[in-house]
């Protein structure tokens, strides 16, 4: 279960541990929901980024990651 918080509700939700507790009940288990929800922290910093640039940044994230699962594997 990936969390889905709203922008403006961010600010509270981090003070208060939400994240933290919500993540010890449903684990975060797939590299795609740990990019999103590090995309969730840079998207709040950094604006402009359309839709087509969210999903190409997230899948090239995705692949490093698992290109470096796979090398560490193989060692």
């Amino acid at each position: 279960m990936l969390l889905n918080i709203e922008q403006n509700l961010y600010p509270r939700f981090k003070k208060e541990g939400y994240r933290i507790k919500k993540c010890a009940e449903f684990p975060v288990t797939s590299i795609l929901e740990i990019v999103q929800l590090a995309y969730l922290d840079v998207n709040r910093t950094i604006r402009g980024i359309n839709s087509e640039q969210s999903q190409s940044f997230k899948q090239a994230i995705v692949s490093f990651i698992e290109n470096l699962l796979a090398a560490q594997a193989a060692f």
